[in-house]
């Protein structure tokens, strides 16, 4: 230490500019200005071909679709159906005769 002429431990110099220098884990300083080649960039046109998505219709810009949630009874009791009520029990005999439907078992 005394032949090199400095008393004491030897310590780092500050710094008088006040760019930070960024160090990676090789120990080598980073350098932050790009050099003009590495910023050139050469675009071409190109088309993707895809099977899958040309028969999938368009779903009118919707990101998300909620699935429909069941309605409830006073719902569906509220709403007004295409046929009068007079009508259901013809309709479920006709339903029955066609086995179309299966009545449980009674207990």
């Amino acid at each position: 230490m005394i032949a090199s002429g400095v008393e004491g431990p030897p310590v780092q110099e500050l710094r008088r500019n006040k760019e930070k220098q960024e160090v990676k884990k090789g120990g080598k300083p980073f350098s932050k200005a790009p050099s003009k080649e590495s910023m050139a960039v050469n675009v071409a046109p190109f088309k993707l071909k895809s099977t899958a998505k040309d028969n999938v219709a368009p779903r009118n810009n919707v990101p998300y679709e909620r699935p429909q949630r069941k309605l409830t009874l006073k719902e569906m009791q509220a709403r007004e159906y295409p046929f009068l009520d007079s009508d259901v029990p013809g309709i479920f005999d006709d339903l029955l005769e066609a086995n179309l439907i299966d009545l449980p078992e009674m207990k």
